[in-house]
């Protein structure tokens, strides 16, 4: 399973590695700002940004460890059974050009699926957890334990 998303050969992000694993993590990926934070953009705005964010999300919704909990600036869209390719498709639409730190609160929430969490706590951790550290000593490959673990 390829994980490696690569826009504009500016940066080759892989979810999986030690630099942007912390996006994983069931506790930083509530909003579209958390998520593309960690992989070291200083500018919100940029176009790349936007373009990586949305490729982890799809892999992170593809995986089944998010969903989407609130969809702020399309209520009308709540309690809809949407396909990944649909939720990215609206998410794009509503994450308008110049869309800076703020704005993107108040566009969707995600939420990190039940069984995400569970298997994590089953395995020892907490809300204190040093997540690199958890990964690196209770879970090892965080790609091969996801897809041992998810639902099928």
């Amino acid at each position: 399973c390829q994980t490696s998303f690569k826009i504009y050969e500016m940066k080759n992000i892989n979810l999986f590695d030690n630099n942007y694993i912390d996006t994983l993590c069931p506790e930083n990926n509530e909003f579209l700002w958390s998520i593309f934070n960690h992989f070291g953009y200083k500018n919100d705005d940029d176009p790349e940004v936007k373009k990586q964010t949305l490729l982890a999300l799809k892999k992170m919704l593809d995986l089944d460890i998010i969903y989407v909990d609130e969809w702020i600036a399309n209520p009308e869209l709540e309690n809809h059974n949407l396909t990944t390719d649909k939720i990215i498709k609206h998410i794009d639409k509503i994450w308008f050009e110049g869309a800076k730190f703020p704005d993107l609160y108040g566009m969707v929430i995600f939420g990190t699926q039940k069984w995400y969490t569970e298997a994590l706590e089953k395995k020892g951790m907490t809300n204190t957890t040093n997540w690199k550290l958890f990964v690196k000593n209770k879970i090892g490959n965080l790609e091969q334990w996801i897809e041992d673990n998810r639902p099928k």
